[in-house]
């Protein structure tokens, strides 16, 4: 089992750029994804089903986490 950081979107092991556009692409204050923990592939850091500010400010403190094909732990 590999584990990776909130944030880490596409599973490359970093939080970085690519991640960001992911969570840009689907940043809708107010909408929701689906049930809570189900929405990480849309930008869901906080695993609360919506892509909010939360979600962005979160990001922003785990922004440059990681390392290409690292096996790190969730936070």
């Amino acid at each position: 089992m590999k584990y990776t950081y909130n944030g880490d979107f596409d599973l490359d092991g970093m939080v970085d750029e690519s991640d960001a556009g992911i969570l840009s692409a689907f940043y809708a204050p107010g909408s929701s994804y689906g049930a809570p923990g189900s929405a990480f592939e849309y930008g869901d850091c906080t695993g609360d089903g919506f892509v909010d500010d939360n979600d962005a400010g979160l990001f922003g403190v785990l922004y440059g986490l990681g390392t290409p094909g690292s096996g790190t732990q969730q936070l």
